[in-house]
């Protein structure tokens, strides 16, 4: 390899970097939050071995959980380095697996062109289509979307277990070639697809037969390569027959149920096909939760178009196989086809999903860069040639800086979850997810209406959807309607087993001073998802609350066998052996660390245990500390107002809402006082 391809291999790399410089901060995302935020046991790297054991591991939601140890495994190094969840770790890890992967490629293509056509331009073009691939927007809504390195690893290690097999003889020989395939298997499902891919390589490149001689003289060349590929084809169908012997013995579920019937899936799929070939070309609809639905009847135009777009293409790859030349073309096609076949077989809630493009569009790059190349070579002799190969050399340019530029946009929408939800909100309006999302994110500024009327039309749409209740259940709650928040969070229960539900009632019910009632719906969220830490840490506070020492002290016991050395799990279980009361313990925290925030804290707790004179006395060393505290009014209020002192609490609630205008719960409190005073 000459100096001007390292340097302009160099150059490339050094420009997908500044492309993706905008990414490394961007926070976690979809199924982030169960995977990785919520996941317990990829808090200790100690936990790795484990991690291969079962797929309770791979989050704290049991509905969503798969078997990906490598990707678990992966997480769990990235928050071992960052020393907690910092995005900047985890996306980097993954960048720079991304880089290695485009590194791989360049050695595949290159083989492949040189194979089917030598000609002093392969070179570039392998690089030219390395860069199309990496610097393409579509991508970018897998290396944004954390827990998608499932995808971006599984193309990875099937694309390192091709270099394995076509550089190094020793690696062909043992068959070490499959263990990166071993590991793309243990990264997602498609990694299995290698078997498929290495057939066809063997097919066209090392056998040179055609897809249309498969049946002729030459069909000895084709048992060949079956014959070649039988040691993957083994060792794929052993690593998915273990993959999903331990998926499904513990009663595994995709989510929610997909629109229709599995063939109504089955016959969307060939559409969606369709819809991310066209993707590829022009990516400027892309989106990260796209409103689509399984066809509902047979009588769907889509349906039949998606067929014959798949039969045409299928078409043009036999055709294309005939002639050496032309072979890329074809092995293009199938990968794009064969690296689709296990999100268009196994049902999920999602027909369409953009994170899935990552792998097919590796042989889509291969076809359109070849096509692309080859009518280049053909009309080469009608120009001047100085003036042709500066012409290339800019048009190369201007395509790879137009889909740098859209990455780069791509990646500021993945910035947080109010950018993300806002683009999915506006390219899918009757989205009932994105409509929640969007909700969640005007719920969090204080904006309650406008938050309700997305979940309202949401709940109209899908109105068994647990995440639905719960939400609006906490809008209710923020906004004092009690009674309605509590019929959301029952409903929340009635319509699904998740431990969140569960969970958010309990807190509901502690809040309002029923910690008992919360007792047997955290010991279910538990005994469902045992890594539900959140459920763990509120049923040990409320056995606090209530001086249950000995449930508190197996609780903690118990917790701490799934997370050892958990500092707050240490902490109860010190309390529940000196069985200090939350009281005596709020009291020696303050002591220690006489902060504004611990006296609030600590009058709250002597509120709820009914001695109002200390929650005063409370809130006054709080004003101290910070004059303007509105909260420590509002409670001193509440107490003089529990203490029947009612225009002493007036006095208090004036001036938090002098501080505050907007205080809802002080103005409240206000008028409540008011009320009472005759």
């Amino acid at each position: 390899m000459n100096k001007n391809v390292k340097y302009l291999g160099l150059l490339l790399m050094i420009a997908v970097s500044i492309t993706y410089s905008n990414h490394f901060q961007n926070s976690f995302h979809f199924d982030d939050c169960h995977t990785i935020v919520n996941n317990v046991y990829i808090r200790d790297i100690g936990n790795i071995p484990k991690i291969f054991t079962g797929i309770e591991y791979f989050g704290n939601m049991p509905g969503n959980q798969g078997y990906r140890p490598v990707v678990t495994a992966s997480t769990a190094i990235d928050y071992w380095l960052g020393g907690g969840y910092f995005p900047f770790y985890f996306h980097l890890s993954m960048f720079i697996v991304f880089l290695l992967q485009g590194v791989c490629m360049f050695f595949i293509f290159l083989k492949i062109f040189n194979i089917s056509y030598k000609h002093e331009w392969t070179k570039y073009l392998a690089l030219f289509c390395v860069g199309w691939y990496m610097l393409h927007p579509g991508n970018a809504e897998t290396i944004n979307y954390i827990i998608s390195r499932s995808d971006s690893f599984s193309t990875f290690f099937a694309i390192l277990a091709f270099v394995c097999y076509m550089y190094s003889k020793f690696c062909r020989k043992y068959f070490l070639y499959l263990i990166p395939a071993a590991l793309g298997i243990l990264s997602k499902e498609p990694g299995a697809m290698f078997s498929g891919l290495l057939f066809f390589y063997i097919l066209f490149f090392e056998n040179k037969v055609s897809l249309t001689k498969m049946f002729t003289r030459q069909r000895k060349q084709f048992f060949n390569a079956i014959i070649k590929t039988i040691p993957a084809i083994l060792f794929t169908l052993a690593g998915l027959f273990i993959v999903m012997y331990i998926v499904y013995k513990q009663s595994f579920s995709t989510g929610e149920n997909p629109e229709g019937h599995y063939l109504k899936y089955i016959l969307t799929q060939p559409y969606v096909l369709f819809m991310y070939f066209y993707n590829f070309f022009l990516p400027v609809s892309l989106n990260s939760d796209p409103e689509f639905a399984v066809f509902s009847n047979f009588s769907d135009i889509r349906m039949y178009f998606g067929f014959a777009f798949v039969i045409l293409m299928f078409v043009l790859a036999f055709v294309t196989s005939k002639n050496e030349k032309y072979r890329p073309i074809a092995f293009g096609i199938l990968w794009f086809f064969i690296a689709s076949i296990p999100t268009s077989l196994n049902v999920s809630s999602q027909a369409a999903n953009s994170h899935r493009l990552f792998f097919p569009y590796v042989g889509l790059s291969i076809s359109v860069s070849w096509v692309i190349f080859l009518f280049m070579v053909k009309i080469r002799p009608v120009f001047e040639k100085t003036k042709f190969n500066k012409s290339i050399i800019a048009g190369a340019l201007l395509i790879l800086c137009g889909y740098a530029y859209g990455t780069y946009q791509r990646n500021e929408v993945w910035k947080n979850e109010e950018t993300l939800w806002y683009d999915i909100i506006q390219k899918s309006p009757e989205n009932p997810r994105a409509m929640m999302n969007y909700g969640l994110t005007l719920m969090a500024k204080g904006q309650y209406s406008e938050a309700e009327f997305y979940y309202r039309k949401a709940l109209a749409l899908w109105p068994n959807w647990p995440y639905l209740h719960i939400n609006m259940g906490i809008l209710k709650g923020a906004t004092n309607q009690i009674a309605e928040a509590e019929q959301y969070y029952l409903s929340a229960i009635r319509v699904s087993s998740s431990p969140l539900a569960y969970y958010y009632y309990s807190k509901f019910l502690s809040a309002q001073k029923r910690s008992k009632e919360a007792i047997p719906y955290l010991q279910h969220a538990i005994k469902v998802s045992p890594g539900d830490m959140e459920s763990c840490y509120l049923l040990m506070s409320i056995y606090t609350e209530l001086e249950y020492w000995d449930q508190l002290q197996s609780l903690a016991t118990e917790t701490l066998q799934i997370v050892p050395g958990d500092t707050e799990t240490l902490s109860y279980i010190d309390i529940a052996k000196g069985k200090k009361t939350q009281v005596q313990i709020n009291e020696e925290q303050t002591k220690n660390n006489p902060t504004p925030e611990n006296y609030l804290n600590l009058s709250l707790l002597y509120y709820q245990k009914g001695l109002y004179e200390k929650c005063i006395d409370a809130c006054r060393e709080a004003i101290k500390l910070r004059p303007d505290y509105a909260a420590a009014y509002n409670n001193i209020c509440s107490a003089y107002n529990a203490l029947g002192k009612y225009e002493e609490g007036i006095k208090a609630c004036e001036k938090a809402i002098a501080i505050q205008p907007d205080f809802q719960l002080a103005k409240n409190n206000l008028n409540w006082a008011k009320s009472q005073i005759k």
